[in-house]
C-alpha cells in the first residue's frame, strides 16, 4: 500500500506538469513557466494545494523574487486576476479537509487526466 507522502508527491508533481501545460508563460515577465506557485502556502490552506486558481505560474527567477520579496510581485498577480478571483479563493480556504490517502488519490486521478482551460 503506497503511503500518503508517496501519494502527496505525485499529487505534487502531476499538478506541476498540468500547470506548465496550460501555462507556458510567467504570468509576470512572460518567460518560460518553471513551476506553479500556491498563491496561499500550501502551509496556509490544504484545501486550496490542488485548486488550479491558486497556483500561479512563474519563471524561476520570478519564483525565487515573490518567496523573497512578495510585495513585488504579488500586487501584479492579483490585479491580473481581480477582486473576484481573490475573494473565491478565501471563499474555499474557509473549507476544512482531511488531507487522507482517498484525498490524494483522488488528486492524482483529476491530474492525471487534467484537460487545460483556455488561458486567463
Amino acid at each position: 500500500m503506497t503511503n500518503i507522502k508517496t501519494l502527496r508527491n505525485k499529487a505534487d508533481k502531476l499538478m506541476q506538469i498540468a500547470i506548465k501545460n496550460q501555462y507556458p508563460n510567467c504570468w509576470v515577465c512572460h518567460k518560460p513557466t518553471n513551476c506553479g506557485h500556491h498563491f496561499f502556502t500550501k502551509k496556509s490552506s490544504n484545501v486550496l494545494r490542488y485548486e488550479m486558481l491558486n497556483i500561479i505560474p512563474l519563471c524561476r527567477n520570478c519564483h525565487c523574487l515573490i518567496h523573497n520579496q512578495p510585495f513585488l510581485i504579488e500586487p501584479k498577480i492579483t490585479f491580473k486576476m481581480g477582486e473576484e478571483w481573490y475573494k473565491k479563493l478565501l471563499e474555499i480556504k474557509q473549507h476544512v479537509i482531511k488531507a487522507n490517502r482517498d484525498w490524494y488519490e483522488g488528486w492524482i486521478k483529476y491530474y492525471e487526466n487534467y484537460k487545460p482551460d483556455i488561458d486567463i
